[in-house]
Formats: structure tokens, sequence, C-alpha cells
């Protein structure tokens, strides 16, 4: 209360809306699942065709997806960082060849 006998109340604040993923996740939200949809699909080490490869995926396997990597520049993909489930191999994927169980958060 003030000195006169009126209630005082904090100032209004705007507070920051929490980071939302394309998902309705926040930020930070557990790894989703999905599956390769072809034979030997590349898995680069990078985001891009032109990065090296560091295994191949097959439509047997299944990924553990991390984040998408939204598209850039002229390279006409979005990629998604995941982990070959079978393999191990750990890396990026062109958005065509992966069927994640729902939609991902981005990176």
């Amino acid at each position: 209360m003030t000195a006169n006998g009126t209630p005082q109340f904090p100032a209004p604040t705007a507070a920051a809306p929490p980071s939302v993923a394309a998902d309705g996740a926040a930020d930070g939200a557990a790894d989703i699942g999905g599956k390769f949809i072809d034979d030997g699909i590349r898995v680069h080490a990078e985001p891009g065709t032109t990065s090296a490869t560091k295994g191949l995926a097959y439509r047997s396997h299944t990924a553990t997806v991390h984040c998408v990597v939204p598209r850039t520049g002229s390279d006409p993909y979005a990629y998604f960082s995941l982990t070959d489930n079978a393999t191990g191999v750990t890396g990026y994927v062109a958005e065509p060849y992966v069927a994640p169980d729902r939609k991902v958060r981005t990176c």
C-alpha cells in the first residue's frame, strides 16, 4: 500500500513468449523417430549436397530426428539433423528422403 492507503501493484512487465518449435513443443524438446524413404540415401557431414558423405541410409533403417535446418541460399532442400539408428552415423539428410513421425523443431 502507498502512504495514502491505496494498493500499490508492480508495474506490468511484458513477458517474452516461450520459444516454440514448429510442432508446438518448447525448444529442447525430445528427438523424434522417423524412417528413410529410399535405399542408399547419403548422410552428409553438413547440410548441403556438396558436403562429405558420412554414410548411407536404407529403408530398413530407422532414424532419430533431432531438428531441421531450413532451406538457405540456392539449395532447394531443408536438411534434417539425424542419427541413423542402424549404423549410429549422425549427420544431415535432405528433407525429401526422411519421413519423421511428426513435425520437427527448427535447429
